[in-house]
């Protein structure tokens, strides 16, 4: 998994159009990208506003920014941020790539913006309610992140069934992951 879009020149956790080109034309296959949301209501890559606003010297307030403003800023003074237009580009045009979601698991979001290849979008999940509610939309490549899970509690919302039990070490009786494939 390309972390963040993958490395680029040394520099790690850019989310930038550069470092997901580059990791795919090493081969990767899944392409991790933090996501936040623009104050104008677009899903973008960024790891976190004031994170974002440090890799592209603004010295201003750490609060979300519009998507033209998104747009016009540039990495480390060169790379690409990624907006949600260029993550369908990507996915279009590369059939065998997956995404991996980190920071959004909002299920409406994730409808809106990722539908049209849900198949291959893997979804960390920070709560339950959003786990069954992306379920139910057919984002079935979800894994659940956050505090531990009984496995009582994994069949009774559904997330295994009783046969999965006994073919789990003791040691996995209980999980921080759960990825569902």
């Amino acid at each position: 998994i390309a972390h963040a879009g993958g490395e680029i020149d040394g520099y790690k956790y850019t989310n930038s159009l550069e470092a997901v080109k580059q990791s795919l034309s090493l081969g990767v296959t899944h392409i991790e990208l933090d996501l936040c949301m623009t104050s104008d209501g677009y899903l973008v890559a960024a790891h976190d506003w004031p994170y974002f606003h440090n890799i592209t010297g603004y010295k201003g307030d750490s609060l979300a920014i519009t998507y033209l403003e998104f747009c016009s800023r540039r990495i480390y003074g060169k790379y690409t941020p990624i907006t949600c237009f260029m993550i369908d580009s990507i996915m279009m045009a590369n059939p065998s790539v997956f995404i991996v979601t980190d920071k959004i698991s909002n299920p409406e979001i994730l409808h809106k913006f990722m539908n049209e290849y849900k198949s291959r979008v893997i979804v960390e999940c920070f709560n339950m309610n959003d786990y069954v509610v992306l379920d139910s939309l057919g984002f079935y490549k979800t894994f659940y992140s956050s505090e531990p899970i009984s496995i009582k509690k994994m069949i009774k919302w559904k997330i295994m069934d009783i046969t999965s039990i006994k073919r789990r070490p003791i040691a996995e009786r209980y999980a921080f992951w759960y990825y569902m494939l």
